[in-house]
């Protein structure tokens, strides 16, 4: 949800709304009209309306009585919750928008949007990986774990390759697309497979095949193969593709 293409008022006649004598209700109907205007999801409008609600919910009085004070108050309240930063995020955003934008008061301005919290990534030891590896009961889920570990993929582009981007003779895959292709070493243990691959499948064919005929294996499945791996393998700690 992007909201910063909200730089001003922007309501449908160019103007701030006026919250004089408007009670929630009233006020949704006045927002919803920009939001669309300017070609918001309805997801999106969605999210609007349910942290309108939630405020509203919270305060207790009508939107022209909003100060800079209730809505600091009403941030407070979320954190001493311990909602999620993005939920904080999402409501400083959209309290923003509706009443310093839409509404042309300034009850937000000294707000911060706190910073996305920093987590160190999880990762497994060598020994445990190498179980993972061999507890895919099947050439190709150990082919997918295999490239994920061992040419560090992500999970959409082990999933999204295809046998035209494998170059058996030099030993590489090619990655991504634009700005973010890449070529990677293929392991000297995968390429002997690989290799067979080229050689006996049709180069638009995916590597990892879907269900259906020309779709690939979806991430979410991918995730379900390596997860069942570990499980087999006896790894107590929960694992996920990146942890690859």
């Amino acid at each position: 949800m992007n909201h910063s293409r909200y730089q001003g008022p922007l309501a449908a006649n160019g103007s701030a709304i006026c919250l004089a004598g408007l009670d929630w209700p009233q006020l949704w109907a006045c927002v919803q009209g920009p939001l669309r205007a300017e070609g918001y999801s309805t997801g999106t409008i969605k999210t609007y309306r349910h942290v309108l609600r939630s405020f509203s919910r919270w305060f207790y009085s009508t939107p022209e009585r909003v100060t800079a004070r209730a809505v600091k108050a009403y941030i407070l309240a979320l954190t001493d919750r311990h909602c999620s930063w993005s939920w904080t995020s999402t409501n400083i955003s959209v309290l923003r928008a509706v009443f310093d934008h839409l509404g042309g008061m300034s009850v937000c301005a000294t707000l911060v949007t706190p910073k996305r919290p920093q987590h160190l990534p999880h990762t497994i030891g060598r020994p445990d990986i190498l179980r993972i590896l061999a507890a895919a009961d099947t050439p190709r889920d150990q082919l997918l774990l295999g490239l994920l570990y061992g040419c560090g993929l992500k999970v959409a582009e082990a999933c999204s390759l295809k046998w035209a981007d494998v170059d058996a003779a030099k030993g590489e895959l090619r990655v991504g697309t634009g700005r973010t292709a890449r070529t990677v070493a293929i392991p000297s243990r995968l390429l002997p497979l690989l290799a067979r691959g080229v050689a006996i499948c049709d180069a638009a064919d995916h590597v990892f095949r879907g269900n259906r005929a020309g779709v690939h294996l979806s991430p979410r499945m991918a995730e379900y193969v390596l997860r069942k791996a570990a499980k087999v393998a006896g790894i107590g700690q929960p694992v996920c593709c990146m942890t690859l």
